[in-house]
């Protein structure tokens, strides 16, 4: 069996045609270098996301598409650095809030750079999602001898994230041939009846597929035929990433 789970034709940039294994290599190594950076080397964490910026516009993908994945990831990183600014009382104070609470030069610096941090590594991970396609993602996975279960439960979230996404749609076109309901708390109780439904739906259809696996034999791995080579090309590129990124770092 094997996982073909692309759902387009994407443009064929340079980028999307080196090695998922030189890319997943480049991107590990790229969101190190970015969490190690110390709370002070903002203008070079900047430069690292341009970086990003850069290899986002030669892969020719749309920066909406980027903007898109950073709005949606950015209220969960602001909800968890959020009592960073009152947890460091270093260097100047800045206000002093009713409770004790004492916002200070350091901890506003702390925030900062865990917020910039988290984005450009969003953005590297979007970046290697959208030019690589799922099932040479999971094999080059395989290859980097991560761990079976990890790479099995990935290959099951995203094949199933794609039949979810279908059988919401085949729903809301059910609701919409109905007619749309009036009012805020009419339409409120019937996405509320969506999301019932569907969620019953996918339970029923896992302990489905759970039992046709289990009655076939299977053992906890997924088999993936895909296989990725690794060229010389991929292997020069690897390297001068690698020691673009470490000197920037480093610098």
């Amino acid at each position: 069996m094997t996982l073909n789970l692309s759902t387009d034709n994407p443009p064929r940039s340079l980028l999307r045609r080196l090695s998922p294994v030189s890319k997943v290599v480049c991107c590990v190594v790229f969101i190190v270098c970015v969490v190690a950076l110390p709370p002070s080397g903002l203008p070079r964490l900047l430069l690292l996301a341009g970086i990003v910026l850069s290899l986002w516009l030669a892969a020719r993908i749309p920066l909406l598409t980027l903007a898109n994945r950073v709005a949606l990831a950015l209220p969960f990183v602001l909800i968890a650095a959020f009592s960073i600014p009152f947890l460091n009382h270093g260097g100047r104070q800045i206000a002093m809030l009713p409770g004790g609470l004492v916002i200070s030069e350091a901890g506003l610096m702390i925030f900062q750079a865990v917020v910039v941090k988290a984005v450009v590594c969003i953005a590297a991970l979007s970046l290697l999602g959208e030019t690589t396609p799922p099932e040479e993602l999971l094999a080059t996975l395989r290859q980097l001898r991560f761990p079976g279960l990890l790479v099995t439960i990935l290959s099951l979230t995203v094949r199933y994230l794609l039949i979810l996404r279908d059988e919401a749609r085949r729903m809301m076109q059910a609701r919409d041939a109905r007619g749309p309901g009036r009012g805020l708390l009419r339409r409120a109780k019937i996405a509320g009846a969506i999301v019932g439904s569907l969620f019953l739906r996918s339970y029923e259809r896992a302990e489905r597929v759970g039992q046709a696996m289990a009655a076939r034999g299977f053992d906890g791995t997924l088999p993936v035929v895909t296989r990725n080579h690794f060229a010389w090309r991929d292997a020069v590129v690897t390297l001068l990433f690698v020691a673009a990124t470490a000197t920037l770092t480093l610098w």
